[in-house]
């Protein structure tokens, strides 16, 4: 579940790589801002408010997940799993089972986590849509509406703020001749305040892990988790 809501955040991003069209244009270009905004900016908050409906328009499961960047260290928390990424290891917790994931990583699997989190790869032309549509900037927040009949996302509507480029909401239906499973859902982004940054323990491994010599064991908050060392292999 966790990696599932992972994906269909970075999912709605990753729809909207290649766009044409005259309002096309403006919205690659935003996309751009957005991309350097995050780029940037090194330490932030996020929060996502994910709902998902069904074909008839119930709805399926309401969903938040927040984001937190301090550095090259990166906090992810999803119901009840949390996962910890630094420049060593990526660290799943899972306070259901309690169990904790311990696994090294390298700078290429790093910058892979960091670029499907909440960057728009410009570069990967994955999909070519019908048309696109500028609909108006209400409250300091351009509206764009993206068609694609032929594809499993058949509509999105993306909203971004004026000034910082940031993305703001996103609804996007699903092509219901194609996937009948899911008929819409609706992410909406929130900056959280700083004030986790003053939390230095908050992206330490050793809150979660302390390595003795070649062993790893629990912090003493997850002292009756169990904990699996995964050996990476090349």
């Amino acid at each position: 579940m966790f990696f599932k809501n992972i994906h269909i955040v970075s999912t709605a991003f990753i729809l909207l790589v290649f766009i044409s069209g005259g309002y096309a244009q403006d919205l690659k270009s935003d996309i751009i801002q957005m991309n350097t905004y995050y780029k940037i900016t090194d330490k932030i908050g996020l929060e996502t408010k994910v709902n998902i409906y069904n074909s008839a328009g119930g709805k399926v499961s309401t969903q938040r997940m927040e984001l937190k960047r301090n550095g090259n260290n990166f906090v992810y928390k999803v119901d009840n799993t949390e996962m910890l990424v630094t420049k060593d290891y990526v660290i799943m917790v899972n306070n259901l089972e309690k169990n904790i994931m311990v696994r090294g990583i390298d700078p290429k699997e790093w910058e892979i986590i960091h670029n499907t989190t909440y960057k728009v790869n410009m570069d990967s032309v994955i999909e070519k849509y019908d048309s696109v549509k500028f609909e108006r900037t209400e409250e300091n927040l351009k509206h764009y509406t993206i068609y694609s009949s032929k594809k499993l996302i058949k509509k999105t509507d993306l909203w971004l703020d004026g000034e910082t480029g940031r993305i703001s909401k996103m609804v996007y239906l699903y092509n219901q001749k194609l996937y009948k499973e899911i008929g819409k859902v609706e992410i909406f982004f929130m900056v959280l305040p700083n004030d986790f940054l003053n939390d230095k323990k908050l992206f330490q491994e050793a809150r979660i892990i302390v390595r003795q010599g070649n062993d790893y064991k629990t912090a003493q908050e997850y002292s009756k988790y169990k904990l699996n060392i995964v050996n990476n292999e090349n």
